[in-house]
């Protein structure tokens, strides 16, 4: 798999954290890191879960659980989303 040529926006990033659900290509493009390290962080996250007495299904690993490693702050990427937003409009509206 092929790591991302730039980070995934504000908008993007609540996109794919929205899933219940994460997979090595998630958490790739949520910490814009390569394969090999986005198969340790997704093992270490299955091992903690596993050894609190969870059971997963193959290839997944809880979306809360990767927000949490990366300890992503939603609330501010809902702030910096709405920001950008309303530049945009600013900019539609400058533009007409």
């Amino acid at each position: 798999m092929k790591k991302l040529i730039c980070p995934l926006s504000a908008e993007e990033t609540l996109e794919r954290i929205s899933k219940q659900w994460a997979n090595r290509r998630d958490v790739m493009d949520i910490g814009f890191i390569g394969d090999t390290k986005a198969g340790v962080i997704v093992n270490e996250i299955r091992v903690n879960l596993e050894n609190q007495g969870y059971r997963l299904p193959n290839n997944y690993i809880p979306m809360q659980a990767v927000i949490d490693y990366f300890k992503i702050n939603i609330s501010y990427l809902k702030k910096v989303s709405q920001k950008k937003d309303k530049k945009e409009c600013i900019n539609e509206n400058a533009n007409n």
